[in-house]
């Protein structure tokens, strides 16, 4: 019965990291949502917390917009200065969709690692101890 329980808690593990790394990596479902509430906060500006977030994360990324300093002119809004190179004033030609699908991407599988490791020990440890 116990050998049952420590294959179901490794599998539960096994999945779940796959889960997460699927939808947390570059060209995942998820990259299309980032890219959409992008787009909208640029669309719609009203929005000041969330607008905020994107102009931390333009500013923090060196990145602009979604797709780069294009998405604000399509909009016919101004690029915004954290959108811009603080030496030079040109504004940042990579995209934030990709910059944050990355970044994202890089701490997913280091924390899908981790939980992988953590359910084998349990695993071996409560296999060792012959129960719970």
């Amino acid at each position: 019965m116990m050998i049952i329980i420590d294959i179901f808690i490794y599998l539960f593990c096994v999945i779940g990291s796959a889960i997460l790394l699927n939808y947390s990596t570059l060209h995942s479902p998820i990259q299309d949502k980032i890219k959409k509430a992008i787009l909208d906060l640029i669309a719609r500006p009203s929005n000041s917390r969330g607008y905020g977030i994107l102009q931390s994360i333009q500013e923090s990324m060196a990145c602009c917009g979604a797709n780069g300093a294009n998405d604000y002119s399509v909009n016919k809004h101004a690029i915004l200065p954290q959108c811009r190179d603080a030496v030079t004033g040109s504004a940042y030609i990579y995209g934030c969709t990709e910059r944050l699908a990355t970044f994202l991407g890089e701490k997913t599988g280091w924390l899908s690692g981790i939980a992988l490791l953590i359910c084998a020990l349990s695993v071996s440890t409560h296999s060792a101890s012959g129960g719970p």
